[in-house]
């Protein structure tokens, strides 16, 4: 079974007054190549998802296509553990069938 572990993702930093919110969605498409053609099996998303406790709406849609491009379109098994900049309530719960 292989694991692949991302952490620090910081989804919705703005660095400079400038959104890094597009570069963030290119590295995580790299991302969703790289676990397919691995085969990894299972993801562990841990720590500082979000930039902050109160994400933008730009950071949680990202987060939110992600977790379905893992989940539901790639079959992977996805756990995720909230940081310190992680609102846990916010945080949306995704479940699977499979």
């Amino acid at each position: 079974m292989k694991f692949l572990h991302l952490a620090d993702l910081h989804l919705g930093k703005v660095l400079l007054e400038q959104s890094l919110i597009q570069d963030q969605e290119y590295i995580l498409k790299q991302i969703l190549e790289k676990i397919e053609n691995s085969k990894i099996d299972c993801i562990l998303i841990s720590g500082d998802i979000y930039d902050k406790s109160i994400p933008s709406l730009e950071a949680v849609n990202l987060l939110d296509w992600f977790l379905n491009e893992l989940i539901k379109k790639q079959k992977k098994k996805v756990f995720v553990i909230s940081g310190n900049h992680d609102s846990k309530d916010r945080l949306r719960v995704w479940k699977s069938d499979f």
